[in-house]
């Protein structure tokens, strides 16, 4: 799949070490959106970005302490790479805890397409707009500052990419160990990387029948090597699930499922449950809104045209034992295979919204006027990051092409970003009634609030986690919501009718508690008892 080589970089020292400064470059823009990001005070304008930081913590600081508290519904692996650092008060409260591991994502992310477009295209040039065009991208600047798992996941799917582009290059064995064990970590990042799994499992089965050059044996051998780690990693999910609720399809069909969250939402705005086109529109419309217009349509000409254009020769076949037929058919296949393993978190999202698993509303469609979930566009960016970068084997035209993306992202930059409106939507805003609990509540009082729904809260109140009794708690929670008088302080949210503690009549007069602070979204109440 290597063309032959285009104009490149002058052969000096620079040259040489070009990678390494592309990468340094990458670091620096971290650090510096980092920073650009709490200046602004955004580091927590996402209520999950605040919930990723808090079930992390709770493993340490709770009530009920202990590895159960990363729960049942969100993958494991981004709350335990957080616990070396979540113990840490300030690592905790400035958001570094999770920051640093979407920072250090995003230059992995950076890394892995810049050996991607290499690996297709041997051309320096090539890789650095592709890298840039990711790396420049205004939205995932804004997603690796925080503790969202957006960029991490894409650091996995990434590395998976580029381990698949090498396995089916060479069919070496140990690409496709190193592919099993970065798709192990990527299952328990994101349900979307299930999907990407599922889809290389299938594409090995046909690299290997396109080949003919392994025995039937061998070839299921490989399929082992490649499915066994992550049906293991897999499996420990829905054992866990078993382990601490009972039901190991309680991420489907739990309580706090995306399911039950998306027919919930429902009720407020567009359903595209059953309706393919309607979830198409809000999912291309969310990628045309966080990548710009003109970066999705230069990568989608970029990536269709290096599919249709035919090629003589590549490394990977140069095997004497491969006819001219199969040579072509392997090309064609690497081909394809790279194309939909870019958008197959893009299919993810377009097929659970029709099947109801999750839901998206974007501004503007079909009558919408707030978003949810914009997010989810950010997907398709190393699709489009890659599809600039391989436009042409012309130098001037990828320049351009990467040129009229920059200025695409510039527009984003001074304008509002739309991810951040979408944030701003959903946010309830906590601060203020978090800083009246924090001066007023004692020193040994107790506070009954929902995790689920008022996590954001309990953050901004900067108090302890196990002065709070939440669904974690499950014990002293389960009391609670019996008699609600064995804690000191309740807090309820008045535009969340999903908040459990919403449910209970504490404004009646018939019970000890009194409104002590009340605003459009949060209700205080105090035990006077």
């Amino acid at each position: 799949m290597t063309p032959e080589a285009t104009p490149d970089l002058p052969p000096n020292i620079f040259a040489r070490h070009w990678h390494r400064i592309v990468l340094g470059i990458t670091a620096l823009l971290s650090i510096a959106a980092f920073a650009l990001t709490q200046a602004k005070d955004l580091l927590f304008i996402y209520d999950d970005g605040v919930s990723y930081l808090i079930i992390a913590r709770s493993v340490f600081d709770n009530i009920q302490p202990g590895i159960e508290q990363i729960g049942s519904i969100w993958l494991p692996l981004s709350h335990l790479a957080k616990l070396p650092f979540i113990w840490n008060d300030f690592m905790y409260h400035s958001s570094l805890a999770g920051s640093l591991l979407s920072m250090a994502s995003y230059v992995a992310s950076c890394f892995f397409i810049y050996k991607i477009v290499f690996f297709i295209t041997q051309n320096k040039l090539s890789s650095t707009v592709g890298t840039f065009v990711f790396g420049l991208n205004p939205t995932v600047l804004f997603l690796q500052s925080t503790s969202m798992s957006e960029v991490p996941f894409i650091a996995t799917f990434t590395a998976s990419v580029y381990c698949f582009l090498r396995y089916s290059s060479s069919r070496n064995v140990k690409w496709l160990a190193i592919l099993a064990f970065v798709n192990s970590a990527m299952i328990l990042l994101r349900y979307e990387g299930w999907v990407i799994v599922a889809a290389q499992a299938g594409l090995t089965i046909w690299l290997q029948t396109v080949s003919r050059t392994m025995s039937l044996r061998e070839n299921i051998g490989r399929v082992f090597i490649l499915s066994l780690p992550v049906a293991l990693a897999g499996a420990a999910w829905l054992l866990w699930n078993y382990t601490i609720t009972g039901d190991a399809l309680d991420f489907v069909r739990g309580e706090f499922s995306a399911s039950v969250f998306t027919e919930r939402q429902k009720l407020y705005g567009v359903d595209s449950e059953g309706k393919p086109l309607l979830s198409l529109l809000l999912y291309g419309g969310s990628a045309l809104l966080l990548l710009g217009a003109p970066a999705v349509v230069i990568a989608s000409i970029g990536l269709f045209t290096w599919l249709a254009v035919r090629q003589r020769r590549t490394a990977t076949t140069k095997s004497a034992k491969l006819t001219e037929r199969t040579k072509q058919q392997i090309i064609d296949y690497q081909k394809i295979s790279l194309i939909l393993l870019l958008l197959s978190p893009a299919i993810f999202h377009v097929v659970t919204m029709v099947l109801g698993f999750s839901i998206m509303r974007v501004a503007g469609i079909a009558g919408d006027e707030t978003s949810l979930n914009l997010r989810y566009g950010i997907f398709l960016l190393p699709f489009v990051a890659i599809g600039v970068s391989v436009l042409s084997k012309r130098t001037a035209v990828v320049a351009l092409a990467g040129m009229l993306v920059m200025v695409s992202y510039g527009y984003m930059m001074f304008s509002s970003l739309p991810i951040i409106d979408d944030a701003r939507e959903g946010q309830i805003q906590y601060r203020e009634a978090a800083h009246v609990l924090r001066n007023n509540v004692g020193e040994d009082e107790t506070v009954l609030v929902s995790m689920a729904t008022n996590a954001a809260f309990m953050f901004h109140s900067t108090l302890d986690l196990d002065r709070f009794v939440h669904e974690g708690a499950y014990e002293q929670w389960e009391q609670a919501i019996e008699d609600p008088t064995v804690t000191d302080w309740v807090v309820t949210s008045r535009r969340q009718d999903f908040d459990t503690l919403s449910e209970l009549d504490l404004a009646s007069g018939t019970t000890p508690f009194r409104v002590f602070y009340t605003n459009d979204d949060i209700a205080l109440y105090r035990n006077t008892q």
